[in-house]
């Protein structure tokens, strides 16, 4: 057994192990590994969702949201823009389609705001919808607007109801002529 401080060992592959009882013959567990007690006989690698960044630690860190660790021997990392993690992350995670992420270290993406979209993943930032089209919030792409509805600025969460007309009568009723009178479908002319 190693008679060192926590966090070295005793590497020792033959039997005359009981002969090593200076703290000289004992080792630091290298980075990514811990021994926990005095006397330990072997270090134990970190659990994933951990990491130790330095040789002789006694104990294991956790990785924090917003930053993400390869492995038990890796320093954490911050996630970058367009993504994100939670604890204990190995890899951080694109934002989904309708989602975005501007900032570095975070733990969640923002849903699109309504009049804009996200058709992308890892995106950093969401963009306007066009004239003519608009969305609720979260979305990864646009709708149009319906017939007998406008919108004339981008960016916008609905579209707007126009005023009805003859003109519009005609487009949901081509039966009828533009003064409302009916038309006969064998091209007569009005009755």
């Amino acid at each position: 057994m190693c008679s060192g401080p926590v966090g070295r060992y005793l590497e020792d592959s033959d039997s005359s192990w009981w002969l090593h009882d200076s703290p000289d013959d004992c080792l630091a567990c290298p980075v990514g590994r811990v021994a926990s007690e005095t006397g330990s006989a072997t270090c134990f690698d970190c659990p994933i969702g951990y990491y130790v960044s330095e040789a002789g630690a006694t104990s294991c860190t956790y990785i924090v949201p917003g930053q993400y660790a390869e492995n038990a021997s890796s320093t954490p990392q911050t996630c970058p823009p367009g993504q994100y993690s939670v604890g204990g992350s190995t890899k951080c995670t694109l934002c989904d389609f309708g989602e975005y992420q501007p900032a570095p270290g975070q733990t969640q993406c923002i849903a699109a705001e309504p009049g804009s979209f996200v058709g992308i993943t890892g995106a950093e930032a969401s963009d306007p919808c066009p004239a003519g089209q608009y969305s609720a919030g979260g979305a990864s792409s646009c709708e149009l607007c319906v017939i007998g509805s406008v919108q004339p600025e981008p960016g916008q969460p609905s579209c707007t109801v126009r005023a009805f007309s003859p003109t519009m009568l005609l487009l949901f009723h081509p039966e009828l002529s533009y003064v409302g009178v009916p038309i006969s479908h064998d091209n007569a002319g009005p009755r």
